[in-house]
């Protein structure tokens, strides 16, 4: 018999930590049941909640996008602050769309396509996450 050591990442550790002090603190967050999407988009096709995925980048915080503003990319409609933002997406839709089509990265992570607030994503690395910490939960019957 072999046995293999483990050895702890400490920022495996602390992501760990956070998300389960974030579970238990953090009212659960409705799963989009029965999604056969790719992309996470509301009843009228607009990803992001409506936010401008550009702004992310841009100015490091979520924006409200306006409707008269907007492109569609791979079955999704997404809205801008500005005509620049919609220009600057053209040029390279896929730098600025969410990871995982803007499902909950953790829920995705654990085969759950779960609905997050747009107020938390952030660009790391380059790459838009949606919300790093969501809660789970099965819809009630």
């Amino acid at each position: 018999m072999r046995f293999v050591k483990f050895t702890r990442n400490p920022l495996v550790a602390v992501v760990a930590a956070a998300f389960a002090s974030a579970i238990a603190a953090t009212p659960a967050v409705a799963g989009v049941p029965g999604s056969t999407s790719a992309i996470n988009v509301d009843a009228h096709g607009v990803a992001l909640g409506g936010y401008d995925p550009v702004a992310y980048f841009d100015t490091g915080r979520p924006t409200h996008g306006v409707e008269t503003i907007s492109t569609s990319y791979r079955g999704a409609r997404y809205l801008f602050a500005s005509e620049a933002h919609r220009k600057t997406f053209l040029i390279n839709p896929k730098q600025y769309v969410p990871e995982f089509g803007g499902f909950c990265a953790v829920g995705t992570s654990f085969g759950e396509k779960v609905d997050v607030d747009p107020e938390t994503g952030k660009v790391v690395k380059g790459k838009l996450w949606r919300s790093l910490v969501c809660a789970l939960s099965s819809p009630t019957t």
